[in-house]
């Protein structure tokens, strides 16, 4: 089988794992030892390297008649990941125990290097091998649609408790108003 053949050619062929190990070989910032040269030939070459599992410098030995094909094949992961809906079940938001949405919260921090952890915490009908088959695109749907129910369910926890505030602060102005008259219907 030939090298391209192995290559994917949408982000629903790449694992989510294998997405998060692209995006952490990737330096954000050309490292100082190296020249542009350089920082632009790993840029494109280590995303084919975890992708093929072939080291970055035996790609550099491939003939350019060999290699630009492959580029060319995956020149689809310098655009985004489009938002699509998941067919996967979900715990909703309010289904999380308090622990669980706490835990939820401090993972999402780092989303990418938690993601197997918040994975198997809110999916519902996978099992964690089953979860670590995922698509990047199956991945990012389920992150789009958590995004969305958790600012739904913030802007409802946010509700609830400024109803139970105005509840309280009302029985306390009641008790009040009830003690003055009390006062006041004893003074005479």
């Amino acid at each position: 089988m030939k090298l391209i053949d192995k290559l994917p050619t949408s982000y629903d062929q790449i694992n989510y794992k294998t997405y998060v190990q692209i995006l952490q070989t990737i330096p954000a910032e050309k490292p100082d030892e190296w020249d542009d040269d350089e920082y632009k030939s790993y840029l494109n070459l280590a995303p084919l390297s975890i992708l093929l599992d072939v080291p970055v410098i035996d790609l550099e030995r491939l003939p350019a008649t060999e290699l630009m094909p492959m580029l060319q094949r995956v020149q689809f992961m310098a655009g985004p990941i489009k938002n699509a809906k998941t067919s996967l079940s979900l715990k909703a938001m309010d289904e999380l125990t308090y622990d669980e949405f706490v835990t939820y919260q401090s993972l999402k921090v780092d989303a990418w290097a938690n993601m197997p952890r918040i994975l198997k915490m809110i999916v519902k009908d996978k099992t964690a091998e089953e979860i670590d088959q995922l698509s990047i695109s199956e991945v990012y749907a389920v992150f789009f649609t958590l995004s969305k129910s958790t600012k739904r369910f913030t802007t409802l926890l946010i509700r609830s408790l400024a109803l139970k505030m105005v509840k309280q602060t009302l029985m306390m102005l009641w008790r009040k108003v009830k003690l003055m008259l009390t006062n006041l219907f004893l003074v005479r």
